[in-house]
């Protein structure tokens, strides 16, 4: 990966502690150590300043999400792009709950999930919503805090266990925040955090 970022011409050497990498970059090809932890940091701002072609981005594309792309254009033929097979075919929620109880949702509440939920007067989830305003208008949300407090609540609110399966429901399914309704994006995504939805059982 560092190779297709930073050029054929960079040296990349695993730190001996394997705690990051050694590398050697033009064009000031000094020797600079980057813990693992900030690499894809180091990466994105390399991205950012080198002019990469769409080959050599289909790619980088092809390693991040381990799954084919290719470039294309969009149907009317002008847009040009890279396209990115999210290999969700076979997905099939088992409903485990595993996402509702431990991944990170709070930023993951979009200003209309918040304007449906205020149109459809559902208080019962907008008590649940902090709304975060900037001179008056709603910039963002923040999702599932504990009613009358600043905390976050520690799993989803509206996740219940089904009596005698060992599965799991959502209380308020047909009108969930957007980041629900996307999970998980790719079998990548899936894999990464613990998603059981393409296990064979």
């Amino acid at each position: 990966m560092c190779k297709l970022i930073l050029g054929e011409d960079a040296t990349v050497k695993k730190d001996p502690a394997g705690e990051g990498v050694w590398i050697v970059a033009p064009p000031g090809r000094r020797m600079k150590f980057i813990n693992y932890h900030s690499l894809g940091d180091y990466l994105i701002k390399a991205l950012e300043n080198r002019s990469l072609s769409t080959e050599s981005l289909t790619a980088v594309c092809q390693r991040v999400f381990r799954t084919r792309a290719y470039p294309g254009h969009d149907d009317s033929g002008k847009q040009a792009g890279i396209w990115v097979e999210t290999g969700m075919e076979g997905f099939n929620c088992r409903q485990c709950g595993r996402c509702c109880q431990t991944l990170e949702y709070y930023d993951g509440c979009t200003i209309d999930n918040y304007r449906n939920w205020e149109c459809l007067q559902r208080t019962d989830i907008m008590e649940w919503v902090r709304p975060i305003t900037q001179d008056g208008e709603i910039v963002s949300c923040r999702i599932w805090v504990k009613p009358g407090t600043k905390h976050y609540a520690e799993i989803c609110p509206w996740l219940r266990k089904i009596p005698d399966r060992n599965r799991y429901e959502c209380r308020i399914h047909d009108v969930r925040p957007e980041i629900c309704r996307q999970y998980p994006g790719t079998r990548k995504h899936a894999e990464m955090t613990g998603c059981a939805g393409f296990s064979m059982s």
